[in-house]
């Protein structure tokens, strides 16, 4: 079961704003290890960037396209 954190109180992120897997998990409430373990197993989670051979962010645009992805497919079933 994939857990989609609520970003409904959030406050406002730019689009493009990169965040490391680090503080995503602080902003989100969903563990470091939840998000490493969706990156690796590539079955669930905000689409991550590679920016190098370790260095991996996430868009806050591809973190809320996921968000609203599963609250379209949590609203159809």
């Amino acid at each position: 079961m994939t857990t989609v954190p609520d970003l409904s109180s959030l406050p406002p992120l730019h689009p493009e704003q990169m965040l490391t897997t680090e503080q995503l998990a602080a902003i989100t409430g969903v563990s470091r290890q939840t998000y490493e373990g969706w990156r690796h197993r590539k079955n669930g989670g905000p689409k991550p960037t590679k920016l190098g051979p370790q260095i991996i962010r996430y868009r806050w645009a591809d973190v809320c396209a996921w968000r609203d992805q599963h609250d379209d497919q949590s609203s159809a079933a």
